[in-house]
């Protein structure tokens, strides 16, 4: 597991989408060569920590239920002046 992390953190950056969000890509291959010529069991560990690594990502940018309803409270407030 360490070995397949440490590969992640070489090959993977976070990139901002629209909206404050962010996920994790693939910017580079881990070895020479296409896709085709890499180890296929590093490649599926690859994808599995992107996808955990991108759900705990959303996990902490995504604002919780409370904080969207604050944030419409106060927007109410302010509009009603």
């Amino acid at each position: 597991m360490r070995e397949w992390m440490q590969w992640f953190t070489r090959t993977h950056e976070v990139e901002s989408i629209g909206m404050g969000g962010a996920v994790w890509r693939l910017r580079r291959l881990p070895r020479a060569g296409g896709v085709d010529q890499q180890d296929a069991k590093l490649m599926a560990a690859l994808d599995v920590c992107r996808h955990v690594a991108n759900e705990l990502l959303a996990m902490r940018l995504a604002p919780s239920e409370q904080d969207e309803l604050k944030a419409f409270h106060e927007q109410q407030v302010r509009e009603r002046g």
